[in-house]
C-alpha cells in the first residue's frame, strides 16, 4: 500500500512541475509589468529548469501519459507567450535588438500549432528529439540575455535550431494519418505511418 501511496506520489512530480510553469506566466507577467527585474529572472529561471525535469521524470518512472504531454506542450507555449512582453517591458532595447530572432520563435510555434489543430482538432505533443534539443539551448541562451545583455550568437543560433524543430514537427503532423503524442523524430513518424498500412 505505502509502496503504490509512494509511486503515485512520484508519478504525480511531471505534471505538477508542468502546472508550475503554467502559474509562472501570470506570474512574470505581473513582475515584468511593475519593473521587478529580479523577481522575473528568479520565476523565469525556475520554469525553465522545471522545464528539463518533467518529461526526464516521467520517463525514468516509465509513466508517459498523453495528458502530461499535452500539459507540458501548454505550459511550454504559455511562457514562450508570456516572456515576449516581459522583455519588451523591462529590456526594450533586447526586445528590439532581438525581436526578428523572437518572432521567428512565436510565428514558428503559432505555425507549428495552427497544423495540428487543422488537421486533428488538437495541438501537437510529439517532444521530438530535435525539438528538446533546441529548446535546451533555446532556455540556456535566453537566460544568458537577460542576464547579461549580451547580444551574441548563441541565442539567434537556438533561434535558428527551434525553427529548424518546427519544420520537423510540421512535416510530423503532415505525415500523420492520425493524431499521436510523443513522437520522436520524423523518422518515427514515417515508421508509424507504414506500420498503419
Amino acid at each position: 500500500m505505502a509502496g503504490k501511496l509512494l509511486r503515485s506520489l512520484l508519478c504525480a512530480i511531471p505534471n505538477t512541475l508542468s502546472l508550475f510553469r503554467v502559474t509562472c506566466s501570470p506570474i512574470i507577467l505581473w513582475f515584468a509589468w511593475n519593473g521587478e527585474e529580479r523577481p522575473f529572472l528568479a520565476f523565469l529561471t525556475s520554469a525553465l529548469i522545471s522545464d528539463f525535469f518533467d518529461g526526464s521524470i516521467a520517463r525514468l518512472l516509465n509513466h508517459t501519459t498523453e495528458l502530461g504531454a499535452k500539459l507540458d506542450s501548454l505550459a511550454d507555449f504559455l511562457l514562450a507567450l508570456a516572456v515576449l512582453p516581459c522583455i519588451w517591458w523591462l529590456w526594450p532595447h533586447l526586445f528590439e535588438t532581438e525581436l526578428r530572432y523572437f518572432m521567428v520563435i512565436l510565428v514558428g510555434s503559432f505555425a507549428q500549432l495552427t497544423c495540428g489543430y487543422v488537421k486533428f482538432g488538437r495541438t501537437p505533443s510529439y517532444h521530438t528529439w530535435t525539438s528538446k534539443s533546441a529548446t535546451m539551448l533555446l532556455s540556456i541562451s535566453l537566460l544568458v540575455l537577460l542576464f547579461t545583455q549580451d547580444v551574441s550568437g548563441p541565442f539567434r543560433f537556438s533561434a535558428m535550431l527551434h525553427l529548424a524543430s518546427t519544420v520537423e514537427s510540421i512535416l510530423i503532423t503532415l505525415i500523420l494519418p492520425r493524431w499521436n503524442y510523443n513522437v520522436p523524430s520524423l523518422w518515427h513518424a514515417l515508421t508509424l505511418t507504414r506500420s498503419k498500412e
